[in-house]
């Protein structure tokens, strides 16, 4: 049997102890999470790929953060990819990783957001994580931007070295002036929009920061 298969089973196990039976799991994702809709029922199951025990313990404050984030942008009408209802959402522990349950959204077709749309969804988004008030990673994936600014140090491209100067002003203030920071959604790209009846629907909180 395959790691992936193990899982599998493992999480039907847990989701039987709450009365949910005879399910059709059906991989939706496997990268950093794996992503199951338990079929017939509207949910979804989401485990994080980990190993060590450490870095459970990491990845169960981040998906335990993660479930609030999403009641937060609901209460601020955000359309956000919620936790089930119909069962505990978790984290559930599972195979020595973590699993939370999200409602399963059935796919649609819609045109995907013009620019314009793009940054009216990131702005709103940010608007209504303002007053978000669970403690959060300060900088966190901001530290591969740097990363990748270092890499351009030795290009010679006057263009490219105007943007970096730019860019070192900005990063001087952000690490300054924290107290001036918002919550970031942390990976906010189409690909964590979900289109739906309703519309475009933001998920995977996990990277979140100040």
């Amino acid at each position: 049997m395959s790691h992936i298969d193990k899982l599998v089973t493992q999480v039907l196990l847990v989701v039987k102890t709450f009365g949910l039976e005879e399910i059709t799991p059906v991989i939706l994702s496997n990268g950093g999470n794996l992503i199951i809709h338990l079929a017939p029922y509207p949910i979804v199951a989401r485990l994080a790929n980990v190993i060590s025990q450490e870095e459970a313990n990491i990845v169960y404050k981040r998906l335990n953060r993660e479930l609030k984030v999403a009641h937060h942008l609901q209460i601020k009408n955000v359309l956000v990819m919620l936790p089930t209802e119909l069962i505990d959402a978790g984290p559930h522990n599972v195979n020595e990783t973590w699993m939370t349950l999200w409602n399963y959204v059935p796919p649609i077709e819609l045109q995907r957001p013009s620019p314009s749309e793009s940054v009216e969804l990131v702005n709103n988004l940010s608007i209504a994580m303002k007053d978000f008030l669970e403690e959060l990673p300060v900088l966190g994936v901001w530290e591969r931007t740097r990363r990748s600014a270092e890499r351009l140090m030795k290009n010679s491209d006057p263009r490219i070295q105007s943007l970096l100067e730019m860019f070192h002003e900005v990063d001087k203030k952000m690490v300054l002036e924290t107290s001036v920071l918002i919550p970031s959604h942390g990976d906010a790209h189409v690909g964590n929009l979900l289109p739906s009846a309703e519309g475009w629907i933001w998920t995977d909180f996990e990277r979140m920061y100040h």
